[in-house]
């Protein structure tokens, strides 16, 4: 199924990229992808193949196999990945790592040990806000279109 349909998926995130760049309260020329699992693969292969993409936070994922020898590109990407995942082997995680030490693409990785293929708790609490402080730096967020922000 994901090899029958990865290429309509990602082209479906691209549709969803465009759409939102034409939004009144979206920055068009500061857009970042967010994708846990099988969306953390298809948000790093849009990425790689869309220069309009800032920066990159994946979940679960990695980097699609058949992807790996053609990436050129990847803006800076967030890695966070459970140590004991047995539907997305950490490997995954370590792959597109090593994918960005060897093309000297600019990477944040935490592993968290003792996590499956999703967080809990403290270590959900912490990757969210990782995740947060990723995107805002390299987004720079304004307030005022903060998805993340709680109701005053």
């Amino acid at each position: 199924s994901i090899r029958r349909h990865g290429l309509t998926w990602g082209q479906t995130v691209l549709n969803a990229v465009e759409c939102a760049r034409g939004l009144p309260n979206v920055d068009s020329q500061s857009i970042g992808l967010l994708g846990f699992s099988l969306g953390g693969y298809l948000a790093v292969a849009v990425a790689a193949h869309d220069r309009r993409i800032k920066c990159v936070a994946e979940f679960f994922g990695g980097v699609p196999e058949r992807f790996l020898p053609s990436i050129e590109h990847l803006p800076p990407t967030l890695i966070l990945h459970g140590q004991d995942d047995e539907i997305v082997p950490v490997r995954h995680a370590l792959e597109l790592k090593q994918l960005c030490e060897k093309k000297g693409f600019s990477f944040e990785m935490e592993l968290y040990p003792g996590a499956g293929h999703n967080f809990s708790g403290a270590f959900m609490r912490t990757a969210i806000e990782r995740t947060i402080a990723f995107l805002d730096q390299r987004l720079q967020v304004r307030e005022s279109v903060h998805m993340f922000s709680s109701p005053a």
